[in-house]
């Protein structure tokens, strides 16, 4: 079931995304960049996909072709919240050049 498609939140964004509640696992697909103008609304589409408290997040950056350090502060800050909530975040599908960024970011990510 999808949850929200960030057209609807944020019709403008230079980033889009949509949240999908599969129990008990939320998929967030990111699509565009990822940077200081984008990274709020990042912050929005993450808090909307661990409503609920789902036990995994996992955020698809398979449609995502630029990662700015920006982008790095929301998604170590969401990983550090769901930690404390017992529920675990996957990065998954990031090309060699979002990957390298997370990795210098200490994010990990897994191959799916």
């Amino acid at each position: 079931m999808i949850l929200v498609d960030s057209l609807e939140c944020c019709p403008s964004a230079m980033l889009r995304g949509s949240v999908e509640r599969r129990e008990p696992t939320v998929l967030l697909r990111l699509h565009g960049e990822v940077d200081l103008d984008t990274a709020d609304h990042l912050s929005h589409l993450l808090d909307l996909a661990g409503r609920g408290r789902p036990q995994r997040v996992v955020v698809d950056l398979a449609g995502v072709g630029f990662l700015g350090a920006a982008g790095l502060r929301p998604l170590a800050a969401y990983a550090y919240r769901l930690a404390r909530g017992d529920c675990r975040l996957d990065v998954t599908n990031a090309r060699p050049v979002v990957r390298e960024v997370l990795r210098i970011g200490g994010i990990p990510t897994a191959h799916a």
